[in-house]
């Protein structure tokens, strides 16, 4: 079969024009569609390991970790700090009564630590405040 350039193209026009018109990608079409990969340091990324915070001299610095936390009745929600620029640091810890009641934990302080502290049956994202001098810490 001999077919012209002008054929070939025009066909090859129609297909594309096609295409764009139903928003198919010629390339994928026949394939199913998949989503698009998150990139690194993506959300979900951003729940898992350690944060980043500082504090500042004399006043309260609040931080967040900006995921969502499911509780359940009982439950205590972790918290660890490590400071590691800086001296020590007082830390006070979000959680919740049994009324489910927002309430910040005693300071404690020190250049490292943890606690548990009581969570119960919310949805919520974990905060910390940090006092101290002027120090940098990571914590979870």
């Amino acid at each position: 079969m001999d077919m012209s350039r002008k054929t070939v193209a025009g066909v090859v026009s129609l297909i594309a024009l096609a295409a764009l018109g139903t928003a198919v990608n010629p390339a994928s079409a026949g394939r199913p569609a998949q989503a698009p990969a998150a990139a690194p340091g993506a959300a979900a990324d951003s729940c898992v390991g350690w944060k980043n915070a500082g504090s500042a001299p004399l006043k309260w610095t609040k931080a967040s970790d900006a995921c969502g936390h499911f509780g359940a009745e009982g439950m205590k929600m972790g918290y660890a700090w490590k400071v590691y620029r800086g001296g020590s640091i007082c830390i006070r810890a979000k959680g919740f009564d049994a009324r489910r009641k927002e309430f910040w934990s005693d300071p404690l302080c020190g250049k490292s630590g943890s606690l548990k502290i009581h969570w119960g049956n919310v949805a919520a994202t974990k905060e910390i405040q940090v006092k101290g001098g002027p120090s940098l810490l990571r914590w979870n």
